[in-house]
């Protein structure tokens, strides 16, 4: 449904404003007219999404928007309502980025087309995996259960990526912090002193001649440096759209020391919820490991998934063809194996997700425990040396006197 607005008078010649939803101007205009009303001005009211969209700057649909979406849809499905129904109340409710989208799909599921088709016009904003849990709903005849299974996994990842993003924001703070304090001081507070310290020609310690020395490079240089930063940066940018250069510093994040332990474990989290979730569905394993791939965010990962697709495909077991691939931990392998001897992949897959969903949260919190002491040390060391080569010369001079 569209709005109007308009401008009209009444049999009494009283002059009113308002609006009007219609599904397009001619059928506003004659419900207008059935009212009673003389228009004397109708038009179409262009919504924020529209002109966002006019000027290219229109909002992107956020995660949150997805899970709320799908969990009210699932809620509005199982108690009755029809799809068409159900997508109309939400258009109105969603966000303004999200109703656009809910408006286009709405149309063309009114048109004939098929809930899954017409998501699958949006992929940037319904993934693959969505779209194909969708659609093996539909041809199943239960898109209700399927929407409320998807809707609790979003929900899951949702939960666990905000644990993660919160279990690091202190030492992000801190760390910020101290970097601006060490700029304030090099490039504010020690050129100030460095002239003092020069009008007495008295002899500098080590540490504050390197000290001036850095200050030096970062005040009459800083548009170099700003230069290089963003040169490296726009490189680092071009080198990871590259397929070496992407797998070279996807390698490089999962064998940091403690870091990329927690990466590997992030990664197969949502790798064990995605599978789980399409083989549950009834989606083939074949499709089910292609899906994955692409999910996958790690280019080392999705080299490996896809090595293992291609054994699946020859009729190797999917254990097997993990066992023989580092990247996956053995007690994947093992567990997979469990799942295809017994005909439940699905659940067991869910359950190891849960496993490193777990693991991960431990080595969240124990990485938190681990950064406090060992910024409290960075920390103390650098207000020492700062106290050392700032301090130590100015009583060396009062000292003179």
């Amino acid at each position: 449904m569209k709005r109007f607005l308009f401008k009209a008078k009444t049999d009494n010649n009283q002059q009113i404003k308002g609006v009007i939803e219609a599904v397009d101007f001619n059928n506003a205009k004659r419900l207008l007219i059935e009212r009673g009303y003389h228009i004397i001005e109708l038009k179409e009211r262009r919504s924020r999404v529209h002109l966002l969209k006019k000027l290219g700057l229109r909002h992107k649909v956020r995660y949150n928007d997805i899970v709320n979406f799908t969990r009210q849809l699932s809620t509005m499905l199982s108690a009755g309502l029809s799809l068409a129904d159900a997508l109309e109340i939400l258009q109105t409710q969603s966000s303004s980025a999200l109703s656009q989208v809910i408006h286009q799909v709405l149309s063309d599921v009114q048109g004939g087309v098929t809930f899954g088709q017409a998501l699958s016009h949006h992929p940037k904003v319904f993934d693959r995996v969505y779209i194909s849990l969708i659609r093996s709903g539909e041809a199943a005849g239960s898109l209700d259960k399927v929407l409320s299974r998807l809707a609790d996994d979003l929900e899951k990842k949702r939960e666990f990526n905000s644990k993660i993003r919160g279990a690091l924001v202190y030492p992000a703070i801190v760390i910020l912090a101290m970097i601006m304090v060490a700029m304030v001081m090099i490039m504010v507070v020690i050129p100030k002193l460095s002239v003092l310290y020069e009008s007495f020609n008295s002899q500098l310690p080590m540490s504050t001649q390197i000290l001036i020395g850095i200050s030096h490079i970062m005040t009459d240089y800083w548009w170099l440096m700003l230069l290089s930063i963003i040169g490296f940066i726009n490189f680092l940018a071009w080198f990871k759209k590259t397929p070496f250069g992407g797998y070279w510093l996807d390698k490089l994040v999962i064998n940091l020391p403690v870091w990329g332990k927690l990466q590997k474990e992030v990664i197969l989290t949502n790798f064990a919820y995605t599978l789980s979730m399409l083989l549950e569905a009834g989606v083939p394993m074949l499709v089910s490991l292609a899906i994955a791939t692409e999910t996958s965010n790690n280019r080392v990962y999705q080299s490996s998934i896809k090595a293992v697709t291609d054994q699946v495909e020859k009729g190797i077991p999917m254990s097997a063809a993990m066992e023989i691939d580092e990247v996956f931990p053995m007690i994947v392998s093992q567990m997979v194996g469990i799942g295809e001897e017994t005909g439940e992949l699905d659940t067991v897959l869910a359950r190891l997700a849960h496993f490193f969903e777990v693991e991960a949260e431990q080595k969240v919190k124990n990485l938190t425990t681990a950064i406090e002491p060992l910024i409290m040390i960075v920390l103390g060391v650098g207000v020492g040396f700062l106290v050392i080569s700032i301090i130590m010369p100015i009583y060396n001079l009062t000292s003179q006197f």
